[in-house]
């Protein structure tokens, strides 16, 4: 469907071009609800999401600058046309210079980010959040909340969902799957990570765990020229021990 709007004119009297806009209507016959999310529907690298690209950041600067958004609205539960409704006031507000768009180059994506699994040997709820936080913090340190994945949607993390990881003789191994998103008003933070899973085990040991991201090499050149495979091999094999004395 594709609507165009009555050309109009500014504040200065110029003649603007008109908006266009369009909406897609996708149906599928397979999803039992007839209102499903379209990205739910359709698995396709093209689509993202309206908040994560770079018009909707500046849609939501101008909402959080000019109409006052606060961290209690959810912008992704807007409607289609409540948020063209918005974006029109935004283009409309920036022609006649009633606004000002603001520079997005400092936002840092969270999709860019490959969290691993964290592990851990915690007894009460307590430990468990603080060890997640600061392993969250790592990367970020504001405008986020950690979210758990639970009755079939994402939902805010709880002390209740971390009493899951409690282990005991009986389970001596818990875990749980979480991701972390920016917080719609954030300024700094946009878009969502990728699930990692949170794994509390009883006879986990902590101290006897190495970080092998944080040992530095040194770059090491060899002439392999007229050399045979086993050299090559016992080579490797040496530099591969230094490793393993490492973590023994």
């Amino acid at each position: 469907m594709n609507i165009q709007q009555k050309r109009f004119n500014d504040l200065n009297g110029n003649t603007q071009t008109p908006f266009y806009q369009h909406k897609f209507i996708y149906v599928d016959k397979n999803k039992s609800s007839n209102y499903g999310y379209f990205l739910n529907s359709v698995n396709n690298q093209n689509a993202s999401d309206f908040w994560n690209t770079t018009q909707g950041k500046h849609l939501k600067n101008y909402m959080i600058n000019y109409k006052k958004w606060n961290s209690d609205n959810d912008l992704s539960k807007l409607t289609y046309e409540a948020v063209l409704s918005y974006w029109r006031d935004y283009v409309s507000d920036i022609r006649n210079h009633l606004a000002v768009n603001e520079s997005i180059n400092n936002f840092k994506a969270l999709n860019d980010l490959n969290i691993s699994a964290l592990k851990m040997n915690a007894k009460d709820m307590k430990t468990i959040r603080n060890k997640i936080e600061n392993f969250v913090w790592k990367e970020i340190n504001k405008d986020y909340i950690i979210q758990i994945y639970k009755n079939n949607k994402w939902q805010k993390l709880t002390d209740d969902d971390l009493n899951q990881l409690i282990t005991n003789q009986q389970e001596q191994t818990k875990e749980i799957m979480l991701k972390i998103k920016a917080l719609n008003t954030s300024m700094l933070l946009f878009g969502e990570t990728n699930q990692f899973k949170v794994i509390n085990n009883l006879n986990y040991d902590e101290n006897k765990v190495i970080d092998l991201s944080k040992i530095k090499y040194q770059n090491q050149e060899y002439n392999f020229k007229d050399k045979k495979m086993i050299f090559l091999i016992i080579i490797l094999w040496n530099i591969l021990s230094k490793v393993l004395k490492l973590i023994n």
